[in-house]
C-alpha cells in the first residue's frame, strides 16, 4: 500500500544537509575563490579573511575564524579535506551539529591563540591559512572516544598499516611540538599550519 511507505506519512522527517557536509564546501568554494582572484592578480581575499597580526590589531577578528578556510596550495586543501570527511562522518554522529560546530570553532581559535602568541611577539608579517588545527583537534576527541579502535593507514598507498587512534594522536601532537618548537619558536618560516 501506498500509505504503508514513510515518506508518503506526515510524520516523515528529511535529513538535511550535515554540517560536515557544509564545512567541505565552504572549504572547496574559498579555495576556488582563492584561485579566481590570484589568477586575476589580486590576492584580496587573503588579505581580508587570512589571519595576520598586524591586520588583527586593526580590526580584522573575523580572521580568527575565517583563516582556516583558505588554503596555500591544493594539497594541503585535500589533506585537510580527506582528514575532515574521514574524521568528521565519525564524530557528527556522536557529538551532534552544535557541539560538533563549537568544536570546531573552539579549534580553530585555540590554534589562532597560539599561533598569534608567538607571531605578535616577534612583529613579523606572517600569514595563517589551513584548517590543520580543526582537523587535529577532530583527530584527538576521535582518539579520545575510540583509544582501541583499529584503524588502517595505506602507507604509499600500498602498504597497509592497523594502528590505534590513540597512537596516532600522540603522535601528531609530538610531531606538532617539534615543529612549533623549531619552525615557530626558533623564527623558521613555516606560517602555513
Amino acid at each position: 500500500m501506498l500509505s504503508d511507505r514513510n515518506y508518503t506519512r506526515s510524520d516523515y522527517q528529511k535529513s538535511g544537509t550535515s554540517v560536515l557536509t557544509w564545512l567541505l564546501c565552504a572549504l572547496g568554494s574559498a579555495y576556488l575563490l582563492q584561485l579566481v582572484f590570484s589568477w586575476l592578480g589580486n590576492n584580496s581575499i587573503e588579505n581580508l579573511f587570512a589571519l595576520r597580526p598586524h591586520l588583527l590589531a586593526t580590526g580584522k577578528v573575523w580572521t580568527l575564524l575565517t583563516y582556516s578556510l583558505l588554503h596555500a596550495n591544493i594539497l594541503h586543501l585535500l589533506a585537510d579535506g580527506l582528514a575532515l570527511f574521514l574524521v568528521g562522518r565519525e564524530l557528527v554522529p556522536l557529538l551532534g551539529t552544535v557541539r560538533f560546530t563549537g568544536l570546531i570553532l573552539a579549534a580553530s581559535l585555540a590554534g589562532a591563540a597560539v599561533w598569534l602568541g608567538v607571531h605578535s611577539l616577534r612583529g613579523d608579517n606572517a600569514v595563517l591559512m589551513g584548517a590543520s588545527a580543526v582537523t587535529i583537534a577532530l583527530f584527538i576527541v576521535f582518539a579520545c572516544i575510540y583509544p582501541e579502535r583499529e584503524i588502517t593507514f595505506l602507507v604509499f598507498f600500498v602498504l597497509p598499516l592497523r594502528v590505534q587512534p590513540r597512537v596516532v594522536a600522540w603522535l601528531i601532537v609530538g610531531i606538532s611540538i617539534v615543529g612549533f618548537a623549531f619552525g615557530e619558536l626558533a623564527g623558521g618560516k613555516l606560517d602555513v599550519s
